[in-house]
């Protein structure tokens, strides 16, 4: 049996076959492609076919999943997942040749581990790097990668991550949020609350911003609004049962206790100023923010940009 299992929801054509080619270059090669598309109205099939690889296998979903719940897309595409060891990879970010291999170096470092990653670069849709990922310490305990994504909202994408699956499969698959925002988030602090998290210092993965994937695209505010509104909540009760096993931990948690609520508010704000002040009205009372702090920091926000504008 191999040793990982990539599984690789798929609903574009544009960069899929440069996807595919960056998993099977892997320098580590006991491992499986399993590429899932999601009732995708291109023909993703005939990219897979391309390749000639014993190691790739293409299943097709009867109807589009993701277009109404994608968290429930992921947490299909899981059910394909034959190995311990799995990657959440995407249609349209790559892979450098040794990231499997330095993973799995890691993870017989460090054996408990359910969570590993690495650093990642982005890239633009040309495949030109446009910014790079911060070093962050070879081993995270739950409340010190609180404190560096959550706060300090250090470069974190979904598809860096190696997880056990059985450790996803005891907290009940991927956190579902709308739009699947925060989902990766809010799954790896899940899955890093005992164990911790470890981190490959190498950049190994190509993030790419290409204006069509959900982190870059502007629509359905809205639902994203609710999204990070709903996560904020699963946040407060997540951080209840965190445990602090040192003098470190009680520090990050100080910091990220003061800290996390107006982090996850400029993530809003970025969400909401996309939108004229009509429509922003409109979304602002259909959130029903009952949260004062918050009210005030998002008219205020508001009332800066409109006084930027008119200047």
């Amino acid at each position: 049996m191999p040793k990982v299992s990539f599984i690789l929801p798929a609903y574009k054509q544009r960069y899929l076959r440069e996807a595919i080619a960056s998993v099977l270059s892997q320098t580590f090669m006991d491992f499986e492609l399993v590429v899932v598309d999601d009732a995708s109205p291109e023909n993703l099939k005939e990219v897979v076919d391309g390749f000639q690889d014993s190691r790739l296998s293409y299943h097709r979903n009867e109807q589009n999943i993701g277009g109404k719940d994608l968290v429930a897309a992921w947490n299909h595409a899981m059910e394909y997942a034959t190995c311990e060891w799995c990657v959440l990879a995407s249609d349209d970010d790559c892979y450098a040749p040794a990231y499997l291999e330095t993973l799995l170096a890691l993870a017989e470092k460090y054996p408990k581990a359910d969570l590993l990653h690495c650093r990642i670069a982005c890239m633009d849709e040309n495949g030109a790097v446009t910014s790079v990922g911060e070093y962050r310490a070879e081993w995270e305990s739950c409340w010190e990668m609180l404190y560096y994504r959550g706060v300090r909202r250090s470069l974190q994408m979904a598809p860096e991550f190696m997880f056990r699956r059985s450790a996803l499969e005891k907290i009940g698959g991927f956190v579902n949020f709308p739009q699947a925002i925060f989902t990766d988030d809010a799954t790896w602090y899940a899955l890093a609350k005992d164990k911790g998290v470890v981190c490959a210092h190498q950049c190994l993965l190509k993030w790419r911003m290409s204006g069509i994937n959900i982190c870059t695209c502007r629509d359905n505010v809205v639902r994203k609004a609710k999204a990070t509104l709903q996560f904020q909540e699963w946040l407060h009760c997540f951080m209840e049962i965190v445990p602090v096993k040192s003098a470190e931990d009680e520090t990050y948690k100080r910091l990220v206790s003061k800290d996390i609520d107006s982090s996850i508010w400029q993530n809003l704000e970025s969400f909401l100023k996309s939108l004229a002040f009509p429509q922003w009205l409109k979304t602002m009372k259909s959130l029903e923010i009952k949260d004062a702090s918050l009210k005030k920091y998002l008219w205020h926000n508001r009332f800066k940009r409109l006084c930027t504008l008119h200047w």
